[in-house]
């Protein structure tokens, strides 16, 4: 008894948009992988790893946490979105597991990430796995939407920036250690590991990075077929959901 709602506008400059009306496991990604066999672009606009779909190609199945189902289609380009938080780490084992099934390497050819998307860090994924509460998947998704909100979190744009700003590092560390000393858990981010990993990801993923609102607006000008994905369930939103 799964909702799902899909909405298309037939005039121009309109999207075609598929969002679960309830909690999620609706069948999204079925509906998204058979929409995209037209589409110029699938674009995902919300939620990270904890969310997932599953596409089953002939006798092979995959599963995808990050990416957009229309991955299976290789005329279409790919948005991860601005409202989404991205696992660098995650997002590297999916287009690995891509690489090993079809041989292509989408990155900075038809998948994009958006400049203000933030990413999730190994401190998030700590503090994450410290909630006795709400029982989260421990991927880090609040943690980060947290840092969102606060305007302290780390987009794709800012890499450069902090990289080159020690001072920045060092605050965000001291804070990051603080929250995981207020929940109990050991101190563990170092300046060197937080750095470490900040250049890793503008390494893997610089060349990625794009203003995607720019991007989409000109294919819509365009009459382009735009395909926004839902990765989570309505009902899950903070502000619109239980």
């Amino acid at each position: 008894s799964c909702t799902l709602w899909y909405a298309q506008q037939t005039r121009s400059m309109s999207a075609t948009i598929v969002l679960g009306a309830q909690w999620g496991d609706e069948g999204k990604g079925k509906l998204v992988d058979r929409l995209a066999e037209t589409a110029t672009w699938v674009a995902r606009f919300q939620g990270g790893n904890n969310a997932g779909h599953t596409v089953v190609l002939g006798d092979r199945v995959l599963k995808f946490h990050l990416l957009p189902s229309g991955i299976t289609r290789e005329e279409c380009g790919l948005v991860l979105g601005d409202g989404m938080v991205i696992d660098p780490w995650k997002l590297e084992q999916e287009l690995d597991s891509w690489y090993a099934f079809g041989g292509e390497r989408p990155e900075g050819e038809r998948l994009f990430i958006s400049e203000r998307a933030h990413i999730t860090l190994p401190y998030h994924r700590i503090l994450d796995g410290a909630d006795k509460e709400i029982g989260t998947t421990g991927r880090g998704i609040g943690p980060t939407y947290r840092d969102a909100i606060d305007r302290i979190g780390i987009r794709f744009v800012d890499l450069p920036a902090v990289l080159v700003n020690s001072s920045k590092i060092s605050l965000m560390v001291k804070r990051m250690n603080s929250q995981l000393s207020a929940a109990g858990l050991e101190p563990s981010i170092t300046e060197s590991s937080l750095k470490d990993d900040l250049e890793w990801i503008q390494s893997r993923f610089g060349s990625c990075v794009r203003p995607t609102g720019v991007m989409i607006d000109h294919s819509l000008k365009r009459d382009e077929f735009v395909l926004l994905e839902g990765a989570q369930g309505a009902l899950l939103d903070i502000s619109q959901g239980t």
